[in-house]
């Protein structure tokens, strides 16, 4: 009788407790719900906000001065992006210079403390003149042509990722004609520092400056026995500001321009915007002679040449900064995602090899024996379970947002804040910088 008042009380405070957690939830959705439809609907819904006289101002923008917001006249396209960030594409004239500003679109949203910053702006705009872009192109062509620079990746240069290409500096013909003929340095710094708000004691030089050739691949190409390249795979630079300028008009090749990751899937353009960025996040300049201005460090690459020849020339900022510790925290946390995905696909193999008795799954395991305690079973550590968390991390959309998230908190704090006067930099006695990231 005992036993089964006990069982009875048992059942009964089994159900009991069920209908409190039911409850619980009932009352608690009552209440979460009203603030977070509401969340939602203030993170997606965007106003658009003009001046007195007509002009858009950019949301939460860093350019909030006057001399900035008269430039952002035209909205081009704003759409919702399926990550549910938006890019907003603005065109505007500057005197004689027409340039277009992308934003790119908030990745990080546990919090929007320092977004957008002015790294968080790619910019368009025309920087030589059309005679001046021809005389680079036809000496670029003639260096790269008889030199043999063009018809093989420099490995040497870039190691991690090569490309058709030689530095400006080995051209001294084309080296003069840029620094001595059309006071080029002078004309990009005073764009840098508008720009980024970049001080002038900010920039130092050039880390790097190349002109890259992009060739389609045709059976003209293997027959030739070079080794030309139509695409470059996504990356990072080792700048905090990078641009390229297109040296071949537009005409003589098709697809092409620089994709960044951060762009694909946020905006779909429109007739009116003339094609500068496309819905999969490439942005084509469409003259010889503009510049595309970024960071470095949002993932880019080049597009596929499917016809003709591209030529750019494409430089890496040597500036103060980053903030000591940005480029490391995000670079570990980087890591970390590379280590889930290699180890998910690690045990995917070693799962398949002992699946079907494979003999190398056999020696993996033995040889690995050694290194395994006396108190803990080999079989375990060297073939662990595949966990719902490990596959979560390695699912290839939760990797990209992770990495988009990273960056877009990178960008946010790399640039130095002059109003506290961060030094961010430090010389040798020779004068030498010396990389903050280096020595810490």
């Amino acid at each position: 009788r005992n036993k089964n008042r006990r069982m009875t009380r048992g059942c009964s405070n089994y159900y009991y407790s069920i209908f409190l957690k039911l409850s619980s939830l009932v009352i608690l959705s009552c209440f979460i719900t009203p603030y977070s439809s509401s969340f939602i609907f203030q993170r997606n819904h965007h106003h658009l906000t003009f001046d007195d006289k007509g002009n858009y101002v950019m949301p939460n923008c860093h350019y909030s001065s006057q001399k900035h917001q008269q430039h952002f006249a035209t909205i081009v396209a704003l759409e919702e992006c399926i990550t549910r960030s938006t890019s907003v594409v603005v065109t505007a004239k500057e005197k004689n210079n027409n340039i277009t500003i992308i934003q790119i679109p908030q990745h990080y949203h546990k919090d929007s403390v320092g977004y957008p910053s002015p790294l968080h702006y790619i910019y368009v705009e025309s920087l030589l003149s059309d005679d001046e872009v021809e005389e680079c192109l036809k000496l670029a062509v003639s260096y790269g042509s008889n030199s043999g620079k063009w018809d093989q990746p420099d490995l040497e240069r870039h190691t991690n990722y090569a490309t058709c290409d030689f530095a400006v500096e080995d051209a001294p013909v084309l080296e003069k004609y840029l620094f001595e003929t059309i006071n080029f340095k002078e004309r990009l710094w005073n764009r840098l520092m508008e720009r980024f708000d970049i001080p002038s004691d900010h920039l130092f030089g050039f880390i790097d400056l190349f002109c890259v050739n992009y060739v389609a691949n045709d059976d003209d190409n293997s027959s030739s026995g070079t080794t030309t390249m139509d695409q470059l795979e996504a990356h990072r630079d080792g700048s905090i500001v990078s641009f390229s300028i297109l040296l071949s008009p537009p005409n003589q090749f098709e697809g092409g321009g620089t994709f960044f990751e951060a762009l694909r899937h946020c905006i779909d353009y429109n007739d009116d915007h003339e094609g500068i960025l496309r819905s999969d996040g490439v942005i084509q300049p469409q003259r010889a002679g503009d510049v595309v201005m970024h960071s470095g460090k949002l993932l880019h690459g080049a597009e596929k040449v499917t016809r003709g020849q591209r030529t750019v020339l494409v430089g890496f900022i040597d500036m103060a900064g980053p903030k000591p510790g940005t480029l490391a925290k995000a670079s570990t946390e980087w890591g970390r995602l590379d280590v889930a995905e290699q180890r998910y696909q690690r045990q995917l193999l070693l799962n398949e090899n002992k699946k079907h008795g494979s003999s190398s799954a056999y020696k993996h395991k033995k040889e690995s024996r050694k290194f395994c305690s006396s108190s803990t079973s080999c079989l375990t550590q060297i073939i662990p379970p595949i966990s719902d968390a490990g596959r979560m991390r390695a699912e290839p959309n939760y990797q990209r947002k992770s990495r988009l998230a990273i960056e877009d908190q990178l960008l946010r704090s790399a640039l130095l804040d002059t109003t506290k006067g961060d030094a961010g930099v430090m010389r040798d006695e020779e004068g030498t910088t010396m990389n903050m990231e280096h020595i810490m």
